[in-house]
């Protein structure tokens, strides 16, 4: 009788537990994909004009846009207005895969932006004395010292990586045929 009974009481918290688990999860909001209305994913024409329409920065136009080392890669620097600095945006088969954002700390400080952070969306899953990351499927951002955001695609980033890899193998790989041909 005791065992059934501890095994009532055992299922009943079991369940009530897991309606609350259901409800934090429920709660829980997705990271952010984008800074004011530039997201990723976006082509470099739609960055421009979101950058021109945007008071946080000082976009010059097609001068603040360079190719980066790589096939494929470009990359749009804009100065920063008041809270901004500066900001970096980065592209990968002309999709826009990294946002860095530099905070101006004079207008702005870094413990204001941790706090909203994980009021918003929870606790970081890595804190160091160097950064705060959040990352799911999608998307990993990160809080970095002094005062920098970066929000980075998760996909193309591990496709970068990837291909990366594959080329320095290549590249060993012709470097020791090229040791065995003496």
């Amino acid at each position: 009788m005791k065992k059934l009974l501890f095994l009532l009481f055992f299922i009943f918290f079991s369940l009530c537990f897991a309606e609350e688990l259901a409800l934090i999860s429920s709660d829980s909001k997705d990271l952010p994909y984008s800074f004011h209305d530039i997201g990723l994913g976006m082509t470099i024409d739609e960055v421009k004009k979101n950058l021109k329409d945007d008071s946080s920065f000082a976009y010059r136009g097609d001068r603040d846009i360079s190719l980066l080392s790589g096939k494929n890669r470009s990359s749009i620097e804009a100065n920063g207005c008041h809270f901004v600095k500066r900001g970096s945006f980065q592209f990968y088969d002309e999709k826009l895969y990294s946002i860095i954002i530099q905070m101006n700390p004079e207008n702005i400080d870094y413990y204001s932006i941790y706090s909203f952070l994980v009021e918003k969306y929870g606790e970081p899953s890595v804190v160091d004395q160097k950064k705060s990351l959040w990352e799911d499927d999608r998307v990993r951002f990160i809080l970095e010292r002094p005062l920098t955001l970066k929000y980075i695609e998760v996909s193309v980033f591990k496709k970068i990586i990837e291909n990366r890899e594959k080329k320095e193998a290549l590249s060993e790989k012709i470097r020791e045929q090229f040791i065995r041909a003496f």
